[in-house]
């Protein structure tokens, strides 16, 4: 494997993990511990990761964030509506049939439901 190719790997895995050790990286790319420590020492140059003491943790550009509840319920919202549309087909057939939803559940079941309110019932607490 290139150098490069391994820095890419540790990159993605100190992304994904949070953090990787020296030696624990040694053993998966078959190297030794000083290669492992050049090439923290790069990606601590470029900016990808900090290197610490027996190996590195991701910077703060590349950890996962999580997003606030109204940047999720803004994201992605066409698969979201096809999604509640397609899970209509498991709802009961009315009359008796509900589907209780909490406040925080994605608009798209709403205006599902309503789409499909002559085959469904669907009870609403919000309306």
């Amino acid at each position: 494997m290139y150098s490069e190719e391994r820095r890419r790997q540790i990159a993605s895995l100190t992304a994904v993990e949070g953090r990787v050790n020296v030696t624990e990286l040694a053993a998966r790319f078959d190297v030794t511990a000083e290669t492992i420590r050049r090439d923290l020492a790069v990606l601590d140059r470029e900016g990808v990761v900090h290197q610490v003491h027996g190996g590195a943790v991701a910077n703060q550009t590349f950890q996962t964030t999580e997003y606030s509840v109204d940047a999720r319920l803004r994201s992605a919202s066409g698969a979201k509506s096809s999604i509640a549309h397609a899970a209509l087909q498991f709802l009961p057939e009315a009359p008796g049939g509900a589907c209780s939803r909490r406040r925080h559940n994605h608009r798209g079941l709403r205006r599902a439901h309503h789409d499909a309110a002559r085959r469904k019932t669907v009870v609403d607490r919000d309306q």
